[in-house]
Parts: structure tokens; C-alpha cells; sequence
């Protein structure tokens, strides 16, 4: 047992000093709220368990303000708390937390990724899986997310966005700049090429000069 001899408050957060000279910070609410005070009796294994319960409430913090941002899977919600210098027991209770609150849900996350790429920026689906399993998320639940994308449809209507922005080209400029576009978005040469001859009809030009169909680069 020992006495805390100084209590030194900066910023939200209190470093409280003891008697035999070890020194351990905490937030403010929480010195609060366990009335530390000067003269009080502390022992080390009550200190060793406020610094563990502060250390929890800052990775809930510090993951709470990611997923204030979007949601996030597990794997991202790790790495940050990784990054930030928690350790894997706290990193595991924090997670706990989320989850059993069902702030952190792979296959929510995963269902939101696809959703939302497919409404504001299409791509294949091989594309946003690769994106998926980057973030850490389980094949299985990839596979049940993308289920829905339609290759065919999403570079269409990225085909038809696009060609308003195609000016004044000739079908070999047409084919190369578009088919780069739509390989970027992830898409595979045969949906490529099918799109291209659909989209060159649908905006009047079936009738312009043939130049060519040069190839372009598919990886």
C-alpha cells in the first residue's frame, strides 16, 4: 500500500504519483469518479486495475470515433487500436463491447460496403471483394455480400456516365479510353467488350467511321 503524494491535472487527464514514486495517468472523470485524492491510500494492484479500466475506455473511445465516421470491420477496428499502442487483451475487450452492442458486425459491414459502392461508385464484383477482403472480412461473408452485383449492369450505367465526357472521339479513342476506364473499375474483358458495342450504339454513333478495334491493356 501507498499514498498518492500528487495529483498533476493537464488536458482531461489526471497523473497521480505515489508515495514510492511510480506514476500512472488517468482520465479526469475517472480520477473523479474513484475520489482519488491526496493522502489516499492506493495499492499497486488497485493502480494497475484503474490504468486497465482507463486504457479500456480509451480504446472504446478511439474506436468509437471511427465508427462515428462509417461502419468498420473487425480487422480495421484492430489495426487502428493496434496502431494506437493497445495491446491485444485490451484490443479483445474492446471488440467484445462493440460487438455485443452490434457496433462492429462483419456482415453488416460487409452488406453496407457493397450497398454503398454499388449506388455511389460502381465496380465489379471481383473488385469489391478484393476491396472486402483488404478490410479483413471472411470470404464466406464476401460471397453472400456481392451475391447481387450485376457485372453487366454497373459498367453500363458507368459506361453511359462516362460517355458524356467523350467528346468528339472516334471510335478507336472511344474503345481505348472507355475499355481503361471500365478495366479500372475491375471489370473483365468480356463485359468490356459486350459494353463497349452497346454503349458506342446507344449514344448514336453506329454509324460513324469504323477506325479500328485496337486492343486494350487487360490484366
Amino acid at each position: 500500500m501507498s499514498r498518492i503524494v500528487a495529483l498533476l491535472r493537464k488536458r482531461g487527464r489526471v497523473v497521480i504519483t505515489l508515495a514510492d514514486g511510480f506514476s500512472f495517468g488517468l482520465s479526469a472523470a475517472l480520477a473523479a469518479g474513484e475520489g482519488l485524492r491526496i493522502e489516499r491510500d492506493l495499492s499497486r494492484e488497485e493502480a494497475e486495475s484503474l490504468i486497465q479500466r482507463d486504457l479500456y475506455q480509451r480504446g472504446l473511445d478511439t474506436a468509437g470515433r471511427l465508427l462515428a465516421i462509417r461502419p468498420r470491420s473487425t480487422v480495421e477496428i484492430r489495426t487502428k487500436l493496434t496502431a494506437q499502442g493497445f495491446d491485444s487483451n485490451i484490443q479483445n475487450k474492446v471488440i467484445a463491447a462493440l460487438q455485443a452492442q452490434g457496433l462492429i458486425n462483419d456482415r453488416d459491414f460487409a452488406r453496407f460496403w457493397a450497398e454503398n459502392r454499388n449506388s455511389f461508385s460502381p465496380r465489379s464484383r471481383q473488385l469489391t471483394s478484393l476491396e472486402l477482403r483488404r478490410k479483413g472480412v471472411a470470404r464466406d461473408v464476401i460471397a453472400a455480400a456481392v451475391a447481387t452485383i450485376d457485372d453487366e449492369q454497373n459498367a453500363y450505367r458507368l459506361a453511359l456516365e462516362r460517355a458524356r465526357h467523350l467528346h468528339r472521339v472516334d471510335r478507336t479513342q472511344f474503345r481505348r479510353r472507355m475499355g481503361s476506364f471500365l478495366q479500372r473499375r475491375g471489370f473483365g474483358y468480356a463485359v468490356i467488350e459486350n459494353i463497349l458495342k452497346r454503349v458506342w450504339n446507344d449514344i448514336g454513333n453506329d454509324d460513324a467511321p469504323n477506325t479500328g478495334y485496337p486492343d486494350f491493356d487487360i490484366k
